[in-house]
């Protein structure tokens, strides 16, 4: 029997460790944040030049247990005619310690008069197991494509939800329920990946060796 029982989730942000666990629910183990799980905050720089490389820092920056596995996230969106800013940098756009109203209320300002309103969220997860040696840590990727808005509302929403309108919906992530959005977003199409990476690991640790 293996001694597994953690999936350490390696964000200090609440809202993406809610989104990350409702999406994990069905996962056999005890889903945490990564500091119920060690007892003290991420403390990372994510200095990386692409999502993959930030979440791969993350996953690998805690020591290894044999009882966990960790999932880290990195995710941004991509505006075309903005050459693709925010990108890596979205959590931050507006500057250090910006709200989720500030980098809403930047995008909007820096669109004006753009005509091309095209958009992607795009999310990499990254994993890692308890023996990396026959298991080497992994990403999976998510898009969602979309536009953005010409106007908003400030109020509620997690990260650009409230300006970005997916492609074939008539309004923006915001105005979705939780079931909804998970259903289409870019990390519950990155979590469907790193699920069947999860559970295909617990079935090969589980099943007692062939003789």
């Amino acid at each position: 029997m293996n001694s597994l029982r953690y999936l350490a989730l390696m964000s200090n942000n609440p809202d993406k460790v809610h989104e990350l666990r409702t999406l994990l629910r069905d996962v056999p183990l005890d889903v945490r944040s990564y500091k119920d799980v060690i007892g003290e905050p991420l403390d990372v720089v994510e200095d990386g030049e692409t999502y993959a490389e930030n979440a791969l820092k993350k996953v690998l920056a805690p020591p290894e247990r044999s009882d966990t596995i960790y999932l880290s996230d990195d995710s941004g969106m991509e505006v075309t005619a903005l050459d693709s800013a925010p990108g890596i940098y979205s959590a931050r756009y507006a500057g250090v310690g910006c709200s989720y109203a500030d980098n809403c209320r930047k995008v909007i300002g820096a669109m004006r008069g753009k005509t091309d309103r095209s958009a992607r969220f795009l999310c990499v997860l990254a994993l890692r197991f308890p023996d990396p040696e026959h298991f080497p840590p992994q990403t999976v990727t998510g898009i969602v494509e979309g536009e953005i808005l010409s106007d908003w509302e400030e109020g509620e929403g997690f990260g650009y939800d409230p300006v970005f309108v997916p492609s074939g919906y008539d309004r923006p992530f915001s105005a979705f329920s939780e079931q909804e959005k998970n259903a289409i977003s870019h990390r519950g199409k990155a979590l469907v990946q790193a699920k069947a990476l999860l559970l295909q690991y617990l079935q090969r640790v589980s099943s007692p060796p062939h003789l």
